[in-house]
C-alpha cells in the first residue's frame, strides 16, 4: 500500500518527520492538518510501481529464497551488534530482485523515519503472510529480534522444503496427464484421419471401436488448428482457474473427498500449523495472538474456523490441552498428548516443534505413497486409450488382410 514521508512542525514549534499509511496524497495531508500539523514536505515513497516502471514488476514476487536470505542476514547483522539500518544498506547492494529490492529501500526509509521493521512489512501484506510480521513485531516487543529473525529464516527454510515436497510429488503426475492428453488429441487430429481415408478405399466393413473413434477424429479434425487452440486454451484456463482464490479452494474440497490426498492435506495443515505455532509462542507472544497468527499458514477453512473456537475457549480460561482434546478428531491424539505434557512441563514450543516434525514426516511418507500408486495408473489409463487406439486401427487392416487371404 502506498504510503507518504512528511516533514511537518508541530503543535509546539518542533519540526517532526514521519510516515503515514494511506492511498492517496490527498488524504494524507488531511490526516496531518487534523493532527494540528503544518506541512512542510510531503512526499510519496511505499507502494509497488510508482515511478519505477511497469516492466521492473511485471511479475509481483518475493520468493522463498528471497525471504530467506533477508531474514538470516538481518539476524547476523544483529548479532554482529550493526543496526537494522547498516544490515538493509548491505542488502540494497546484493539484491537482485526489484520488487524486493524496493521493499528493502522503504524498509530502510521506515526505520529511519522512527517507525518499526515490522510495519514496512504489514504494508507489504501481499508478499509478507502475517506469521512474517508477528514474528518480526514479537520479536521488537520482547528485544528477541535477533532470536525471532532467525526463528523466522528457519520457519521459511522448512515450510518452503516441505511445500516444495508436495509441488514436486505432484508435477510428474500432471506432466504424464497433460503429454497424454496432447497424444491423444494429435493422433486423433492429424494421424487417425488418414488411415480413416485408407479404410474407405478399400472398402472394409469397420468395426465399433473404429467408428467411435472416427466419429471423435472427424470433430477434431474440421479446422485441426482450431482444435490444438482449444485444447492449449484449455489447458491454460484450468491453470488460470487454480491459480485464483476460487480455484484453490474447489480443488482442495475436491483433494479433501479423495482417500490418499485427505489424509495428506491434514497432516499437511497440522505440520504447518505445529511449527509456526512454536515459533510464535517462543517469540514472547501471548498464546491467544500466537495462535490467531499461526492459523494464517493453514489453507484449510475448517481448520481456521475451529481455531477461533480454541482462541474464545483460551479467552475464556481453557488450556490449550483441553482446547485440542474437545477437536481430537481434526488434531490427532498424539499433538493432544504432547501439548499437553510441553503446557505442564513448559516445554511447548519442544512439543510443538516434535508434533511438527512427525507430521513432515508422515506428509513425506504418504507423498511417496502417493506418487508410487499414481504413476502406475496414469500409466496404465494411458496405455489403455492408445492400445485402443491402436486396436481400431489393426482390426480393420485384419479383416482386410484376411478378406484378400
Amino acid at each position: 500500500m502506498p504510503y507518504y514521508f512528511y516533514k511537518a512542525i508541530d503543535k509546539q514549534g518542533s519540526v517532526q518527520s514521519g510516515v503515514v499509511e494511506t492511498g492517496d496524497k490527498d488524504a494524507a495531508a488531511d490526516s496531518l492538518l487534523r493532527d494540528g500539523f503544518v506541512i512542510l514536505n510531503l512526499e510519496k515513497r511505499g507502494g509497488i510501481g510508482g515511478g519505477r516502471g511497469f516492466g521492473a514488476f511485471f511479475f509481483r514476487k518475493v520468493s522463498a529464497v528471497d525471504k530467506i536470505l533477508m531474514t538470516k542476514h538481518l539476524a547476523v547483522v544483529v548479532r554482529a551488534g550493526l543496526s537494522l539500518s547498516e544490515g538493509l544498506d548491505v542488502l540494497i547492494g546484493e539484491t537482485k530482485n526489484p520488487l524486493m529490492l524496493a521493499i528493502i529501500k522503504d524498509a530502510k526509509r521506515v526505520l529511519e523515519s522512527g517507525r518499526p521493521l515490522s510495519a514496512v512489512f504489514s504494508f507489504y501484506q501481499k508478499y509478507f503472510p502475517p506469521i512474517f510480521v508477528g514474528l518480526i513485531k514479537a520479536g521488537e516487543a520482547s528485544g528477541k529480534l535477533e532470536e525471532n529473525l532467525d526463528m523466522l529464516g528457519n520457519q521459511v527454510i522448512r515450510d518452503y522444503e516441505l511445500m516444495r515436497k508436495v509441488k514436486a510429488a505432484l508435477v510428474y503426475p500432471v506432466i504424464l496427464l497433460v503429454a497424454s492428453m496432447g497424444l491423444i488429441v494429435l493422433l486423433l487430429t492429424f494421424v487417425f484421419p488418414r488411415l480413416v481415408k485408407v479404410f474407405q478405399q478399400a472398402e472394409v466393413e469397420l468395426p465399433a471401436i473404429t467408428k467411435a473413434f472416427i466419429a471423435v477424429s472427424d470433430l477434431l479434425s474440421r479446422n485441426s488448428s482450431l482444435t490444438v487452440g482449444i485444447f492449449l486454451g484449455i489447458l491454460a484456463a484450468c491453470y488460470i482457474f487454480y491459480r485464483s482464490r476460487f480455484g484453490k479452494r474447489w480443488f482442495r474440497r475436491l483433494l479433501k473427498r479423495l482417500p490418499v490426498f485427505g489424509a495428506l492435506l491434514q497432516k499437511l495443515a497440522i505440520a504447518r500449523f505445529s511449527r509456526a505455532l512454536g515459533n510464535m509462542t517462543e517469540s514472547g507472544a501471548s498464546i491467544i495472538e500466537a495462535i490467531n497468527v499461526s492459523s494464517s499458514v493453514v489453507d484449510d477453512e475448517r481448520y481456521k474456523d475451529e481455531l477461533e473456537g480454541v482462541i474464545e475457549e483460551l479467552k475464556r480460561g481453557s488450556s490449550l490441552a483441553d482446547t485440542f482434546r474437545k477437536r481430537e478428531e481434526m488434531f490427532g491424539r498424539l499433538v493432544v498428548s504432547l501439548v499437553a505434557a510441553g503446557e505442564k512441563s513448559g516445554t511447548l514450543k519442544k512439543s510443538l516443534d516434535t508434533v511438527s516434525d512427525f507430521y513432515e514426516e508422515e506428509v513425506d511418507r504418504l507423498l511417496r505413497n502417493l506418487v508410487s500408486l499414481l504413476e502406475p495408473l496414469l500409466l496404465l489409463a494411458m496405455g489403455i486409450i492408445v492400445g485402443s487406439i491402436a486396436l481400431s486401427v489393426l482390426l480393420p487392416i485384419h479383416q482386410f488382410v484376411g478378406s484378400r487371404g
